[in-house]
């Protein structure tokens, strides 16, 4: 599976939700989606804010901020990572948002666009927790 890095925006220099891609959802997405800056992810066990800070229209950002807070015990950590996208048969244009990928060492946190939170430490899935997002206006 090909993967790339990537991310729209709009004139107003909000993040747009990512959907499936090509000229005709290029064009459906700059009309009918919703436009939002930051997005929270809150699951049984943790509280999650997703800041992506890349410069209007560019493409391939890798400076995607993660604010996680432990709901249990008040613990806070923050890291740095990227969006993840499935290209399309061509190679280069995005098709599907994957997730949101950040490293910690060993540790890999993912979290999709569907609210599902995977924690790994090589090919052993620590945390799986399913989520609700909040795109924030």
């Amino acid at each position: 599976m090909n993967l790339k890095t990537v991310t729209l925006r709009h004139r107003s220099s909000r993040r747009l939700p990512r959907w499936r891609m090509g000229l005709a959802g290029a064009a459906v997405l700059l009309v009918n989606a919703p436009a939002h800056a930051t997005q929270t992810l809150t699951t049984a066990s943790q509280v999650i804010t997703i800041d992506v800070r890349c410069e209007e229209g560019e493409l391939g950002c890798t400076d995607v901020h993660f604010s996680g807070v432990e709901r249990k015990t008040g613990r806070t950590l923050s890291l740095r990572g990227e969006e993840v996208y499935r290209l399309c048969a061509d190679g280069e244009t995005p098709c599907q948002f994957l997730h949101y990928r950040f490293e910690q060492g060993d540790l890999v946190y993912l979290l999709g666009d569907n609210g599902l939170l995977h924690v790994k430490q090589g090919e052993q899935v620590l945390i799986e927790e399913q989520g609700e997002w909040d795109y924030g206006q």
